[in-house]
């Protein structure tokens, strides 16, 4: 059957009239053709499980607003949602603001509309105060916290910290001296952390329970001395399966693990930009080693002396099994390997010692 012209025009001006106006009324994420990219996760990765949320969050006036989203300047956001987790916004002195949570019945993209926060109940807002001291104060040393928000509620189907980072907000922040009382007021029942260091002092963290209420009292809280290491190294890095390129000078560094230091061990960066570094967080007297891409291998090759760092070619591993994190001692020698990070291989030789 053949429409008449006239009518097969008006159908088609009425529908580009609806399309235009469909658009104008979408979120940036969706005229911007995020969800093309989100339904990626839901189709490709994901079997067809899971859903994708567009829509526009109010900010609170005066809050940074706490979400694991990316969301745009003017509010919208869109991302991928796994079955059984929850899309959550934080802002402090509000309550938590659930936008949505997955359901079995559910349209593949849902647009949740425009969504606002709403202050937090006078009965369920909390204070915070704590007194800080250093374990052995020298000179004018000051105490630096930062009372922060996080939000680790997760979107995708892992753990970790897939599909958008944890995104993490300052709420106040102070220098004190050391044995003041700090305090905070008018605290929401969301996960905020507390955060205390000072130069050569080991950092602190301390997560505040969102289901503790009324004034919290963190007691007296001293700050350890973080334990110093030097550190006698070589290592050599290779990309794209090219040769090897440094690895024959052997460095010396000095390092103090207050546990937001990290060992920059080459100035070169894998093939997205990274620098290449250990974090060292100190564990009692010793401090352990980690890599932040998780396919890597720490070897423990012994005590030695920091004059013995083999040739590559003659490193023996025998039957040492590798390990992603491994505890450091002073006084030994370790290996530590990646084969590929964004197509760049890394070999790594240090020795550490203590330094009292």
């Amino acid at each position: 059957m053949h429409l008449p012209f006239r009518i097969l025009f008006a159908l088609l001006f009425l529908c580009a009239a609806g399309l235009a106006q469909l658009q104008a009324t979408l979120p940036a994420y969706e005229s911007a053709e995020y969800i093309p990219e989100e339904l990626e996760s839901v189709n490709d990765y994901w079997d067809g499980r899971g859903r994708v949320i567009v829509g526009k969050v109010n900010k609170p006036e005066g809050a940074i607003t706490c979400s694991r989203a990316p969301i745009e300047d003017d509010g919208s956001f869109c991302t991928a949602l796994y079955p059984g987790r929850t899309l959550i916004f934080y802002a402090n002195g509000y309550a938590p603001l659930v936008v949505d949570k997955w359901t079995k019945i559910q349209p593949k993209v849902f647009d949740a509309g425009t969504v606002s926060f709403e202050k937090a109940a006078p009965e369920d807002l909390r204070s915070l105060q704590a007194k800080v001291s250093l374990e052995t104060p020298t000179g004018d040393t000051q105490i630096s916290y930062r009372l922060r928000l996080h939000n680790d509620a997760y979107l995708f189907d892992d753990h970790g910290h897939a599909g958008s980072c944890t995104i993490t907000v300052t709420v106040k922040t102070k220098k004190l001296a050391p044995g003041q009382t700090f305090s905070a007021e008018g605290l929401s029942r969301i996960p905020y952390y507390l955060e205390l260091s000072a130069p050569g002092y080991i950092e602190q963290k301390i997560d505040i329970d969102p289901e503790q209420s009324g004034a919290i009292d963190l007691g007296d809280i001293t700050l350890q001395r973080a334990p110093e290491f030097r550190i006698t190294y070589k290592a050599r890095t290779r990309q794209d399966g090219g040769p090897w390129a440094g690895g024959d000078d052997v460095k010396t560094t000095d390092l103090v693990c207050t546990g937001a230091d990290e060992f920059l061990f080459t100035d070169t960066r894998d093939g997205l930009g990274n620098k290449l570094s250990l974090r060292m967080k100190p564990k009692g007297g010793d401090v352990e080693a980690s890599f932040y891409y998780y396919t890597n291998a720490f070897y423990d090759l012994g005590k030695t002396s920091s004059d013995a760092l083999p040739a590559w070619q003659d490193i023996d591993l025998g039957r040492r099994s590798g390990s992603p994190r491994m505890d450091m001692q002073s006084g030994h020698l370790y290996y530590f390997k990646v084969e590929d990070i964004h197509e760049t291989a890394i070999q790594l030789l240090f020795h550490l010692e203590a330094i009292d």
